[in-house]
């Protein structure tokens, strides 16, 4: 591959000293899409957590979370009243919330469709309970990974950060289609 122009000029630049912006590409971007399409399609639509009406099952959510939050001691915690345009934006399922947040949603996103995935899922043609439970645990390895704070994975870690990269992109555009 060649090297842009402008990284030749760089005195000790290198390539691998360059890295996507998590914050922006990651937890603002695809995890805020992931999250909220999960937490829309298990909570609103599919009633994991009871309810008559969306306004029903999404205060409904917002305590079951509360105790999920303490149960496992999460420390980055949505702020604010839990209301739909806090999974729901400009008409599509989009997670509000601060990166740290969202981040930490994902493994709430998680345990949701391990415990009720499967058995509210099943025989729906417009939600995949395999496909959004396979995005979502690569979503959560993914934050595993990166939580180790060393900038320069080793070649086995690197080499699943990678893998992890290319599954989320191809489960991701399947699960849009």
């Amino acid at each position: 591959m060649a090297i842009p122009a402008l990284l030749r000029h760089a005195t000790g630049m290198r390539l691998e000293n360059i890295m996507v912006d998590v914050l922006h590409t990651v937890d603002l971007g695809i995890c805020s899409d992931i999250v909220g399409n999960i937490l829309y399609i298990m909570v609103v639509l599919s009633a994991c957590l009871g309810g008559n009406t969306y306004a029903e099952r999404v205060k409904n959510m917002a305590s079951h979370l509360a105790q999920w939050y303490k149960d496992t001691k999460t420390s980055y915690r949505l702020r604010g009243e839990v209301k739909m345009e806090t999974i729901r934006q400009d008409g599509w399922p989009r997670l509000k919330a601060k990166a740290a947040a969202a981040r930490d949603l994902s493994k709430y996103a998680l345990y949701l469709l391990l415990n009720y995935g499967d058995k509210l899922l099943q025989g729906k043609p417009w939600a995949d309970a395999e496909l959004m439970t396979s995005l979502c645990r690569l979503l959560v390895r993914f934050y595993e990974l990166i939580a180790i704070g060393d900038p320069f994975l080793c070649g086995g870690d690197r080499a699943e950060l990678s893998s992890i990269g290319q599954y989320v992109a191809d489960i991701y555009t399947r699960l849009g289609r």
